[in-house]
């Protein structure tokens, strides 16, 4: 069966996202338009319309979609539900309070499942991260050149932060050019945001072993900075290569 999530209204995420809220929402307001018809509650209703905001957060995976949703569900229900219907105004206060309510809770709802979800991304991204620093460490088992070292250790640090990354060892490193040298000779990182050659799109980390520097990383950022969480697994990426090279 295809979910709404794998529906694509359209290329642009924004587009895709506003689309399947209002269709969700004109699909509520058609079922509550039929229950009234035949008897149902107004206060039921409200929970229709709750449900269906609580779906529109689950697809769009963002609170901003559940908010504006909660405040056009209030509309729509307030227009077609109450008294006088088809106008914005209520002639019983209670419908006031469940309104009031309702959004609080529409809001609530929103907020808890957008950090439901974020935390679940996360500890995905998190699983995914330790699996392939386990894989990693373990190919390490099979490889004793270090020109098969490196090249391992570049795929492998690629695959963990999505950006091209390049290997230079110390001797290299020594005969290069500035940024590089420096880097070296300096044990700190430069380029791409960092104190020292920070216009760079490229950015410079050390690699060091117990002893001393055995090379350096260079990373093709393209514009945008790693997360904390990609940052915690290159430095451990890192320490698995520098032990690696400072024992071949």
């Amino acid at each position: 069966m295809t979910r709404l999530n794998d529906v694509q209204f359209s290329e642009d995420p924004h587009v895709n996202d506003l689309l399947k809220s209002l269709t969700i929402i004109i699909l509520a307001t058609l079922i509550s338009s039929t229950l009234y018809d035949i008897g149902l509650r107004v206060e039921n209703i409200l929970m229709i319309y709750a449900v269906s905001i609580l779906i529109i957060v689950t697809e769009t995976q963002k609170l901003l979609w559940g908010v504006l949703s909660a405040v056009l569900c209030l509309l729509l229900f307030n227009f077609f539900f109450t008294e006088p219907r088809y106008t914005l105004m209520m002639d019983d206060a209670n419908h006031y309070a469940s309104l009031a309510i309702f959004l609080a809770a529409a809001f609530l709802v929103s907020t808890l499942t957008t950090k439901l979800k974020n935390q679940i991304e996360i500890s995905r991204k998190n699983e995914e991260m330790t699996n392939k620093l386990y894989k990693m460490a373990s190919g390490y088992l099979n490889l004793s050149d270090k020109d098969e070292l490196v090249r391992y250790s570049q795929n492998c640090i690629t695959g963990l932060v999505s950006k091209k990354c390049r290997i230079y060892l110390a001797e290299e490193a020594k005969e290069s050019f500035e940024e590089l040298r420096w880097c070296f000779g300096n044990s700190i990182p430069c380029g791409f945001r960092e104190v020292k050659f920070r216009s760079s799109d490229k950015r410079w980390l050390p690699i060091k072993s117990s002893h001393n520097t055995v090379g350096v990383l260079e990373i093709q950022m393209e514009g945008k900075d790693l997360s904390k969480e990609e940052a915690l697994c290159l430095h451990t990426a890192m320490s698995q290569t520098a032990l690696a090279l400072e024992h071949n």
